[in-house]
């Protein structure tokens, strides 16, 4: 896959074959990398005004955002050296996934809604951290290449780096609520 896109277990564990939960994650970075390059957000340099704000100029706006250039390199460019010469990363994005996604979109209209695709992208960060609480890092551990240094056992905490936005996140509806009693691992 292409290398901002990829799952946080692929970058974790470099060798772990590709899984359609992998590809749906994949998905999800989609949606998070054009959400934050073409929506208002909390990292945007343009303050919600009571008229529209042209594409263009939002557009513009969050290509010279330094503070969100920094964001989106480290969620979705961060490598590290992995054992037998792989290349990994991948523990920003598994700190969203315990946490919710590190940003809130915003309204143009400088309204106090839930944005859609705010609502969207909660849900899908929901269901990747009822998945991620299901994974056995201890079993990922012998099978696939780990980090250097690192013994991930469980669903790790974040980093204090990942604590740039705090965002409300509830797992009241999880996937297994939604889909009655199958289990989706």
């Amino acid at each position: 896959g292409t290398w901002p896109y990829i799952s946080a277990l692929s970058l974790i564990y470099a060798r772990k074959p590709t899984e359609l939960a992998d590809d749906l994650e994949s998905f999800v970075y989609v949606l998070v990398i054009m959400a934050l390059r073409f929506h208002l957000h909390n990292y945007s340099t343009i303050e919600p005004q009571h008229h529209n704000i042209s594409k263009a100029d939002l557009k513009k706006q969050n290509e010279e955002n330094e503070e969100l250039s920094k964001l989106v390199s480290s969620l979705f460019y961060d490598d590290v050296a992995l054992e037998a010469g792989y290349v990994g990363g991948g523990l920003k994005k598994l700190g969203w996934i315990k946490q919710g996604p590190g940003f809130t979109l915003q309204d143009p209209n400088g309204l106090k809604h839930n944005h859609p695709l705010q609502t969207l992208i909660n849900y899908l960060y929901e269901d990747l951290h009822t998945h991620y609480c299901a994974v056995d890092f201890s079993k990922m551990q012998h099978l696939y290449v780990p980090r250097i240094g690192e013994n991930i056992k469980s669903f790790p905490e974040p980093q204090d780096s990942d604590k740039l936005v705090t965002v409300p996140f509830s797992l009241a509806p999880t996937v297994a609520a939604r889909l009655g009693e199958t289990k989706i691992t």
